[in-house]
């Protein structure tokens, strides 16, 4: 449980008692009330608080906490609820009898699951071996009845067999993880066994294959190793020049590893979109940016003035940002979120009354102190919405800050002005 996840549950208790003390504390500063009695007062009234709120976020650290490490050590995170002890604070014990409750109902669940799961076992165990009985007998009338367009039929049926056992293979395993058989075998036999496997594409597209040397024994599991390089070879040949066809298969060995190169002559990425990534505005400002940095070019003021007032449009351009993250706001449910408030009083009034206190006890009250007041009463930074939207973090709560800051900023900044001055 940190520290401020629990002061974002505590914001709105947290908000009025700040607002309380702070207006209270402007009126007795506005009174002219020696900035030493403002401070006794401000400490009587957050001290009970506080070592409340302390009191409050250790039980329910020491609680979560041990209640994480038990969930982490366990096997079976499931039964947690019937290992954790019974909370002593009111919403911790909602928690545990709800936990309860619930792990009682899963149990339930996941037996009428598991009866579910062995019907399914069953029919579907029951469905390959009726559908491997005709399978069977298709291939006994080809083999009587030999011929080119028979023999094709009786690969498509091969294909269709191991489809069926892999079906089969599945419906019996419960962990698809112990599908893993690692095993030594030989990477050129399995090479060579999946280009017999697609002969007829080869032949059919008239496709050049140059198959180096591939004599590596590896460790493995060999049946998924054959899907994935089978797979790999199916792209291949499907994306292969059309004109001059050409796979090139090889294996390079290197320490304890063995890597196997399938390489293709098709078109790859186009030169349409190669330019394209390579003149984006982006890659050539830095081109254009390095040998200026590196070489200490003096630009000259033609060329200076336009760039600085196309960088001086940043501030709109991140306000239309701002705009359109907030289009997409559900303003009712993000204003009722009482962490932007708190950040909103702490931003505009907890900080600038933090310096000016602190400027106060330093007995300073240069322009200095007064400016950084003001800094610190401004409304949140547009920038903050810039980067959020650039990594796509919480962007519209980023907005939503910059959004109520810069309008109660309207009321609290006038007042920090005429207050200084």
């Amino acid at each position: 449980m940190s520290l401020k996840a629990y002061l974002r549950d505590k914001g709105m208790f947290l908000i009025v008692n700040l607002f309380l003390l702070l207006t209270f504390s402007a009126f007795l500063l506005f009174l002219n009330i020696k900035s030493e009695y403002v401070i006794i007062v401000i400490l009587a009234w957050s001290m009970p608080i506080t070592s409340l709120l302390i009191i409050e976020y250790w039980k329910r650290r020491e609680y979560y906490t041990s209640t994480i490490e038990l969930l982490n050590n366990l096997d079976k995170k499931f039964l947690l609820s019937e290992l954790i002890h019974k909370p002593d604070f009111i919403d911790g014990e909602i928690l545990y009898e709800i936990l309860f409750d619930t792990n009682r109902d899963m149990h339930e669940f996941l037996k009428e699951y598991e009866r579910k799961q062995i019907e399914y076992r069953e029919y579907i165990e029951t469905w390959v071996h009726e559908v491997k009985t005709p399978l069977a007998s298709s291939k006994l009338i080809i083999d009587n009845n030999r011929n080119e367009i028979t023999n094709s039929i009786k690969e498509e049926i091969s294909k269709v067999e191991e489809y069926v056992d892999q079906v089969l293979y599945y419906s019996r395993s419960k962990d698809t993880s112990k599908d893993y058989i690692i095993k030594e075998f030989s990477l050129g036999d399995l090479v060579r066994k999946i280009i017999g496997k697609n002969y007829k594409d080869f032949i059919n597209k008239n496709i050049k294959l140059e198959l180096s040397e591939v004599n590596e024994n590896v460790f493995s599991d060999t049946k998924w190793c054959e899907f994935i390089i089978n797979q790999i070879l199916i792209n291949s040949i499907k994306y292969c020049d059309k004109n001059d066809p050409r796979i090139e298969i090889k294996s390079i060995s290197k320490d304890t590893k063995v890597i196997l190169s399938i390489k293709d002559n098709g078109v790859g990425i186009s030169e349409k979109d190669i330019k394209r990534i390579l003149l984006n505005p982006s890659m050539i400002a830095v081109y254009i940016g390095l040998p200026i940095l590196i070489f200490n070019i003096n630009i000259p003021q033609i060329i200076l003035y336009p760039t600085n007032m196309v960088g001086s449009m940043t501030t709109p351009i991140s306000m239309i940002v701002i705009g359109g993250v907030l289009s997409k706001v559900d303003f009712r449910k993000m204003l009722k979120d009482g962490s932007i408030y708190y950040g909103a009083l702490v931003k505009l009034a907890l900080l600038p009354l933090t310096v000016l206190i602190l400027g106060s006890i330093l007995k300073d009250n240069t322009i200095v102190v007064k400016t950084l007041v003001l800094v610190q009463a401004m409304p949140a930074a547009t920038t903050t919405t810039i980067f959020a939207e650039k990594f796509n973090i919480e962007k519209e709560y980023s907005a939503i800050i910059v959004l109520v800051t810069t309008l109660i900023s309207l009321l609290t900044l006038p007042f920090w002005i005429s207050y200084l001055v």
